[in-house]
């Protein structure tokens, strides 16, 4: 589905509507920063194993504006590698306790990282080139940028009718529209119903039964 794909089903919700193209695009753009920035985040949204080229002598490396946040649950270990092909396993840590054991001069193989006003640092300060790769979520596509696709914006390709929920919901609040407003939050709510029974069967099928210990 496309943004103007949305647009025009937010427009049918509203009862046929042929106007309000720019406010529903707007909504559309203020549903996705809001569901990007909640507590729960969607597999989709994650950027997996981006690389990083640490350089010699260069600890802190700037975050894209793409970035929301780390993987929790991923244990916060990638490996580095050196040009001799050596893997160093580097671990997340908070950023005054790095400090506090490396210094500011230290030089070494990057065992820790840190993050701190949207920059990535290494600790100690690497003491040669090393290719590296993390994993964490990032923001999609803006669509506010035009009509963007389904390749370009994952909540298009995966939960385009989350948004057109919380979108559709929005207008219809100001137009004071009852029915759309049922409407609309009716299909927010079809779709979070759906989330939350992927995540139970996801957690499921990660932790088997198994007979006389967690039946």
């Amino acid at each position: 589905m496309t943004r103007d794909e949305c647009i025009a089903e937010i427009q049918e919700g509203l009862g046929f509507r042929k106007d309000m193209q720019v406010n529903i695009a707007r909504k559309l753009e203020e549903a996705q920063r809001k569901l990007e920035t909640g507590k729960s985040l969607p597999d989709f949204l994650i950027n997996k194993d981006s690389p990083v080229a640490i350089l010699l002598g260069v600890d802190e490396y700037p975050l894209s504006d793409a970035f929301i946040r780390e993987i929790e649950d991923l244990g916060q270990q990638y490996p580095a590698t050196n040009v001799q092909g050596d893997i160093y396993h580097v671990r997340r840590m908070d950023y005054d306790e790095a400090i506090a054991r490396f210094g500011f001069t230290g030089t070494g193989y990057p065992s820790v990282y840190a993050i701190r006003a949207r920059v990535l640092r290494f600790f100690p300060i690497p003491d040669a080139a090393y290719a590296y790769r993390w994993s964490f979520y990032q923001h999609q596509t803006t669509l506010a940028s035009g009509n963007v696709t389904a390749d370009q914006n994952a909540w298009l390709r995966y939960r385009p009718y989350l948004l057109i929920g919380h979108a559709g919901f929005a207008q219809a609040k100001n137009l004071r529209d009852v029915a759309a407003m049922k409407h609309f939050s009716d299909m927010v709510m079809e779709w979070q119903d759906m989330d939350t029974r992927e995540k139970a069967q996801d957690t499921e099928s990660n932790n088997p039964t198994i007979m006389g210990v967690n039946s």
